[in-house]
C-alpha cells in the first residue's frame, strides 16, 4: 500500500506545478498526463500486489449514484466524439474526463483509511501554499501598477490565468480546513491556517467574479447542511471558530477597502462588484466582459437548440461558436479566440447535448447527496459506499 499512496501524494503534490511553455496550452496537456501516467502506474501495482480492497472499492464505487453518472457522463462524452470535426481535440477532451474519474476513484479508496486521508490532505495544503505564495510574490509586484488595466492578469502562479488561479485555490479550502481540523501537529494546523488566509486574499484580488460567487455559495450550502446536523451545528458556535471567522471577515474587509480606496485604482474590487449592476450603462473592462459573457451564453444556448441530441462534439464548441452570432465580440476582429462559454454547464450541454448535460448535473447532486446523508446520519460512514 505504500509504494501507490506516496506515488499518488507525490502526483498530486506535483501537478499544480507542472508547466511546459514550449506547448500552446502550458498546463491542461502536460498535467493530464502526468495524471493518466500516474493513474496507470497505481493500477498497475494494484494488479500486481493483488490489492484485494481496491477490487471491492471499485466495485462498489462505480455502482453508486456518483460512479453512475461519471461512467455515464464519460460514455455520452465518448459517444459524442462521433459528431466532432476535430477527432483530435475531442480526443484529448475525452481522456481529460477518463483522468478525472481515474482520480476520484483512486482518491475515495485512499480517503477511506484516516491515515492516507490526512496524508493526502497535507499534500494539498503543501501544494496550495506554493502557488499561493507564488501568486503573492506577482501581486506584490504590480502593487504599485494597479491603474492599469488588465495589470491583474499577470497573476496566476502556475495556472496560465488568473480566473483558473482563483478557482484552483478555492477547491483547496476544504483539504486545509480539515488539516487545521484533524491534525495533532500544530505546525500542520498553522500552515493550514495560513493556506486558508492566502487563499481568500488571492480570491479576493484576482477579482474572479466566478470564484467570489462559488466561495459564496459554498458558504450558503455549507450553513445550511451545518444547520441540519446538531453535533455539527455546536461544534462552529465555539468560539474557536467564531474568532477565525471574525478575523477573516476583517481581513477581506480591510483588504477591499485597502484596494478601493484610492480612486486611481483601475482594479479595485468595489468596482468589479459595481460593474454587475452597471454593465448595461457603463463601458469599461469590468462591464465589457459582463456584455460579452451574456453573448457568449445566449450563443451557447442558440447552439443546444441546434444540436440537442449528441451535441456539436466533445471539445468543438470553439469550432463552432465563430459561425454564430459573433458581432461586437472580440473575436469578431480577432483579438480573441473563445475556447469556451465561461459557463461549463452551457459548454457540456452544447458539446455533448442533453443527456451528456444531465449525467453531468448528476454527478455534482451526488456529491450534494452524500454530502447531507453524511451530516444527518453519521452511522453513513460504515456503508461501504461511502
Amino acid at each position: 500500500m505504500k509504494l501507490p499512496l506516496w506515488a499518488w501524494i507525490l502526483c498530486l503534490l506535483g501537478l499544480p506545478l507542472i508547466m511546459v511553455h514550449s506547448l500552446i496550452d502550458a498546463v491542461t496537456l502536460p498535467r493530464m498526463l502526468m495524471i493518466l501516467l500516474a493513474e496507470a502506474f497505481i493500477f498497475g501495482l494494484f494488479i500486481i500486489q493483488k490489492e484485494q480492497p481496491f477490487h471491492q472499492h471499485s466495485n462498489v464505487f462505480l455502482s453508486s449514484f456518483l460512479g453512475v453518472s461519471l461512467i455515464g457522463y464519460l460514455l455520452i462524452a465518448g459517444i459524442s466524439l462521433s459528431q466532432t470535426l476535430s477527432l483530435s481535440d475531442g480526443l484529448v477532451e475525452w481522456f481529460k474526463i477518463f483522468s478525472w474519474l481515474g482520480i476520484i476513484l483512486v482518491s475515495s479508496y485512499f480517503l477511506k483509511n484516516p491515515k492516507h486521508n490526512l496524508a493526502l490532505m497535507k499534500a494539498s495544503v503543501a501544494a496550495t501554499l506554493v502557488v499561493s505564495l507564488i501568486g503573492l510574490a506577482e501581486f506584490l509586484v504590480i502593487l504599485d501598477k494597479l491603474e492599469q488595466d488588465k495589470i491583474l492578469y499577470t497573476v496566476n502562479s502556475t495556472f496560465e490565468h488568473k480566473n483558473l488561479l482563483a478557482t484552483g485555490l478555492l477547491l483547496s479550502l476544504p483539504f486545509s480546513f480539515i488539516v487545521h481540523q484533524q491534525s495533532s501537529e500544530k505546525l500542520w494546523k498553522g500552515l493550514a491556517l495560513v493556506s486558508v488566509g492566502l487563499v481568500l486574499f488571492l480570491v479576493l484580488v484576482t477579482q474572479s467574479r466566478a470564484a467570489w460567487i462559488g466561495l459564496g455559495g459554498s458558504l450558503f450550502i455549507g450553513l445550511i447542511l451545518v444547520l441540519f446536523s446538531p453535533s455539527q451545528r455546536s461544534k462552529i458556535l465555539k468560539p474557536k471558530w467564531i474568532g477565525i471567522t471574525t478575523i477573516l471577515v476583517a481581513l477581506a474587509i480591510g483588504s477591499t477597502w485597502f484596494f478601493s480606496s484610492s480612486s486611481d485604482v483601475a482594479n479595485s474590487p468595489i468596482k468589479r462588484v459595481q460593474a454587475i449592476f452597471t454593465y448595461e450603462d457603463t463601458k469599461n473592462e469590468h462591464t465589457e466582459t459582463i456584455k460579452e459573457r451574456f453573448m457568449l451564453w445566449q450563443n451557447s444556448v442558440t447552439m443546444i437548440k441546434d444540436h440537442p441530441l449528441l451535441g456539436v462534439g466533445l471539445g468543438q464548441w470553439k469550432i463552432h461558436f465563430p459561425k454564430y452570432n459573433i458581432e461586437n465580440l472580440r473575436s469578431e476582429q480577432g483579438q480573441v479566440f473563445f475556447q469556451r462559454p465561461h459557463n461549463d454547464y452551457l459548454w457540456i450541454f452544447s458539446e455533448i447535448g442533453i443527456l451528456g448535460g444531465l449525467f453531468y448535473i448528476s454527478i455534482f447532486l451526488s456529491i450534494l447527496y452524500a454530502a447531507f446523508k453524511v451530516l444527518r446520519h453519521h452511522d453513513i460512514k460504515k456503508n461501504p459506499s461511502y
